[in-house]
């Protein structure tokens, strides 16, 4: 009984004893401080392992942090910072942690400062109001909850150690400084999701197993995360991000380059209303994905390495996407994207470029939108085509403007309905001509590929559609030599492609018909042969015929169709037909030579290849 009593009465100061001595030697007290009650409630909770919940303490719900309520500074919730400070790095408290620390709802007065120090225990500070920086610098920690907390002058993290998760979320509020996360490590997860970051966020060099941003708000300042690692995705999906200029961070971007994510980059209903989030020599082990809800001010990965897709579909964007010479090894998916333009300038992309499909609708391109595919390779290209439309006309899939210099593709989309192998000789040529530059190697390049999918005659009709709008190309730029001789080779010989060669043989038909009636109304030509025809009576009926041919082995040059018909015009006397007559036969044996030589120079090629 008296062993009793005496505990009873002397046990609340044996533990207070060595309290004072402790706070005067850590950094955060210059003095010594008598723990108040609550501080003394608040170690007796942590020692045995409880949670030190300071909301059932006072009787009251959870306070909303950054509020004007009275109760938030009641004695009954307020810690000082240098009592927690000394609890979690100061022995003997140290040793007598358990494993897991939870104090929630508390006011904490004063700065808590781990700089450096190693806290062999996971520390959770939930819905608390904190009215001075949390630094934790260099410190070393098993994991840290932070969630539903109000932090007034920020958090300094810069090259914190996490073993397990870091948690910032479920309504967390960060302002009056940015979040410093530069060099954190975490072993688990670094998850803000749900939480107001108003001051920003710098998180270079970070690594983590995954980061999570989704449905949080950061503005007033930087964001970044350059050069960050992280093992598995990072989710920004639902998050409202407007980065600004300050005085250290001189473009108000999200910025993500050189960034390395083994998994997912998942955007999906982000909103980024100011500033461009910036990918550039980023590494992606899977998609980028920008689905749905998506509203971004601007997007560039330049350089930047995914190693699936990149999914913009439904997405809108206020300046025109820039991926130069990123490699991307499944699809570029862009259908139903509300896009000022588009670059992809040297880009690879390792699967399909999707413009819309027979399940998926087409971009929405505003008027002046640009589609730069200079130098991109792409296994396939598909888009969706529109019914209502006549074979000639592009529909919504591609802008106004196009450039597709140094193009390549493998193949042409063959979605049912929207067979990119089956348009219309004219839609070949119209899209084609939607870039406002000339050159033959777009032409060539889907040729090529109609061509080696079974259709000669449709890659022929594009390669005449070159060869015309070189044409017109030499006429505009005042090179009318070469107009006039392209000219001659369009309508004699189809400029010697495919069966638009023949051509050459409607000229020599009607070449040898005018020979045929300079013949036929000659009358000294027809007096002449009359005499000598074999049987008379039917000399009526075979003349016009005799007199084709007459005029075909004239204008044939080198072949001899019947040595009566050479004899015929050997006629220096001028006995069958006269000077004019003969005039036109030499020119017509000049223009038989002229359009052999130009039929044996389309069967040899020179014309395609000059």
């Amino acid at each position: 009984m008296l062993l009793r009593r005496f505990w009873s009465q002397f046990a609340p100061h044996l533990l207070i004893i060595p309290l004072p001595i402790i706070l005067s030697v850590t950094p955060a007290s210059s003095q010594n401080v008598t723990l108040t009650e609550t501080e003394q409630w608040v170690w007796s909770a942590a020692r045995e392992g409880r949670i030190a919940n300071l909301n059932k303490r006072c009787a009251t719900d959870d306070l909303e942090p950054a509020k004007s309520d009275p109760r938030w500074n009641d004695s009954c919730r307020v810690l000082r910072g240098a009592f927690i400070t000394a609890m979690l790095t100061s022995k003997p408290w140290q040793d007598e942690l358990p494993r897991r620390v939870v104090i929630i709802g508390a006011r904490v007065n004063g700065s808590v400062g781990l700089v450096s120090q190693s806290v062999n225990a996971e520390v959770v500070l939930r819905k608390s109001e904190f009215d001075a920086p949390l630094i934790l610098s260099r410190a070393e920690l098993l994991g840290l909850d932070l969630s539903g907390s109000f932090f007034e002058h920020g958090i300094q993290a810069n090259s914190l150690s996490v073993k397990n998760d870091f948690f910032l979320r479920e309504g967390a509020i960060v302002r009056g400084g940015v979040l410093d996360l530069v060099k954190v490590h975490a072993g688990g997860d670094v998850s803000l999701s749900g939480a107001s970051i108003e001051a920003g966020l710098e998180a270079d060099s970070l690594q983590a197993y995954r980061v999570i941003l989704n449905k949080t708000t950061i503005r007033g300042g930087p964001i970044r995360f350059v050069s960050a690692e992280i093992k598995g995705s990072m989710v920004l999906a639902g998050g409202v991000f407007e980065p600004e200029v300050t005085s250290t961070s001189p473009e108000a971007t999200l910025n993500l380059d050189s960034i390395k994510i083994s998994k997912i980059l998942d955007l999906r209903g982000a909103t980024v209303s100011k500033g461009i989030v910036w990918l550039i020599g980023a590494n992606i082990g899977w998609n980028v994905e920008m689905d749905g809800a998506t509203s971004l001010f601007g997007f560039v990965a330049d350089g930047a390495q995914i190693g699936g897709s990149l999914i913009m579909r439904s997405a809108s964007f206020a300046q025109a996407p820039r991926l130069d010479a990123s490699d991307i090894k499944g699809n570029v998916d862009i259908s139903s994207a509300k896009l000022p333009g588009l670059d992809l300038v040297n880009s690879k992309i390792g699967a399909i470029l999707r413009l819309g499909s027979d399940t998926r609708e087409a971009p929405r391109w505003q008027n002046d939108a640009v589609l730069n595919l200079n130098g991109t390779q792409a296994k396939v290209i598909q888009d969706r085509s529109n019914s209502s439309l006549n074979g000639c006309e592009l529909s919504a899939s591609w802008p106004n403007t196009l450039n597709v210099q140094g193009f390549s593709y493998d193949q042409l989309g063959a979605r049912p309905g929207n067979d990119l192998r089956s348009r219309d000789a004219c839609w070949y040529q119209n899209w084609l001509e939607r870039d406002p530059y000339f050159s033959r190697q777009p032409y060539q390049q889907l040729a090529r590929i109609l061509q080696a999918q079974g259709d000669p005659d449709r890659a022929n009709a594009v390669r005449f559609a070159a060869r015309d709008r070189e044409l017109h190309e030499a006429w505009r730029r005042g090179d009318y030599g070469t107009a006039i001789l392209l000219f001659c080779l369009k309508v004699t010989i189809g400029y010697g492609i495919g069966e638009y060669t023949f051509r050459v043989l409607w000229w020599i038909g009607a070449v040898a018909l005018i020979g045929t009636l300079v013949l036929v109304f000659s009358r000294q030509a027809e007096e002449s042969k009359r005499a000598d025809w074999r049987y008379p009576v039917h000399f009526n009926l075979f003349w016009p015929v005799w007199c084709f041919g007459a005029s075909l082995d004239q204008l044939l040059p080198v072949v001899e169709l019947n040595k009566e018909f050479t004899e015929f015009f050997n006629d220096p006397r001028r006995e069958r037909l006269n000077s004019a007559q003969h005039l036109y036969f030499g020119i017509q044996a000049l223009v038989g030579y002229l359009l052999g030589l130009a039929l044996v120079a389309a069967l040899s090629g020179v014309t395609q290849a000059n």
